[in-house]
């Protein structure tokens, strides 16, 4: 049961990363810079969080995690409201989408050490991207903004209560 529960907790995350990530995009593209710069600093900054995410996961960071990655990604929603149309603004969204791709770093880290086969959770996450992308992708177009201020948290939530759990040998 807790293999299968870690699988599903691997796939759920692969949804929430997709969503996150492109409502970084989508507000930056949207609200400050449609340039591949603004573009790649986001890609660039989500990856520094993941890494640093790797070196700092513990089990406990693994809990407040995702709430960390929901607080910097509505800071970032609100940054982009804020100064629109300021290039600026970028280094600032910047540390808040590392902070958010910090959860994807932690949770690679923990699931490393409660799964038996970490291939299984890498594969779980993946398709769960996939997913999220589709979904990122029409929920954005059927409810606008709307839809980055419901599904993050809705899919946390999720998360939250099928927290990993380490598998017996």
């Amino acid at each position: 049961m807790t293999f299968a529960r870690n699988r599903v907790a691997a796939f759920g995350a692969g949804i929430l990363f997709a969503v996150l990530q492109f409502g970084f995009f989508f507000f930056v593209q949207a609200e400050v810079s449609a340039t591949v710069v603004s573009y790649f600093s986001v890609t660039a900054a989500w990856l520094v969080g993941l890494i640093a995410g790797l070196w700092i996961a513990n089990d406990r960071l693994l809990k407040l995690a995702p709430f960390a990655a929901l607080a910097a990604f509505y800071a970032v929603w609100l940054l982009t409201h804020l100064l629109t149309f300021s290039a600026a603004a970028i280094p600032v969204i910047a540390l808040f989408v590392a902070a958010g791709g910090a959860y994807a770093g932690v949770f690679f880290q923990q699931m490393a050490t409660r799964a038996p086969d970490v291939r299984l959770v890498l594969l779980d996450e993946n398709n769960g991207f996939v997913i999220g992308i589709v979904v990122a992708l029409a929920g954005f177009a059927t409810f606008g903004f709307f839809f980055f201020a419901v599904a993050p948290p809705v899919i946390a939530a999720g998360l939250v209560a099928l927290r990993p759990r380490a598998v017996a040998p």
